[in-house]
């Protein structure tokens, strides 16, 4: 009796641990792969540039053009190393996601003003989110296009 019991609990552990290994991660993602992400939709293409690439970012890269093709237009921080491999933090893809969307005149879209648009746009459900900064996952970014995707499509505009 008592080895049934033991056989069973050791079935039954080895279940768990199979599920654990099937239900997806909630890791964050890269820099690269959330700018790829957030580019995609857009269906725009990636047009060739003579700007210089980032240091870290080798030609061989998956998503070299992209990257390179997004500091030739601002969209991404200037400098010599763009960190391909780093998580995606909250503020940084606000950033990238609102100049993707041209929600406003790029040069008025800076860190200091992500609270101003998250707020417009209720993109946050914590008020402490920016200053938490936290690492994004690849469902937490898509859910904040479509948040944003979807109140740039109910916004009202007017012409004059």
């Amino acid at each position: 009796m008592q080895r049934s019991l033991i056989l069973i609990f050791a079935a039954v552990l080895s279940l768990q641990s199979a599920y654990a290994e099937e239900v997806p991660s909630q890791s964050s993602i890269s820099r690269a792969e959330g700018l790829r992400i957030m580019w995609e939709p857009l269906k725009r293409p990636v047009e060739e540039t003579s700007e210089r690439p980032f240091t870290d970012i080798p030609e061989s890269h998956p998503d070299f053009a992209l990257i390179t093709f997004a500091k030739a237009r601002g969209m991404v921080e200037d400098g010599t190393l763009f960190y391909p491999d780093e998580p995606l933090r909250l503020t940084t893809a606000l950033l990238w996601l609102l100049q993707t969307r041209n929600t406003d005149s790029w040069a008025n879209i800076r860190y200091d003003t992500l609270s101003k648009y998250a707020e417009k746009y209720t993109l946050l459900e914590s008020p402490t989110a920016l200053e938490e900064n936290p690492s994004l996952s690849g469902e937490e970014l898509r859910t904040l296009m479509e948040t944003l995707d979807m109140a740039l499509r109910n916004e009202r505009h007017t012409v004059s």
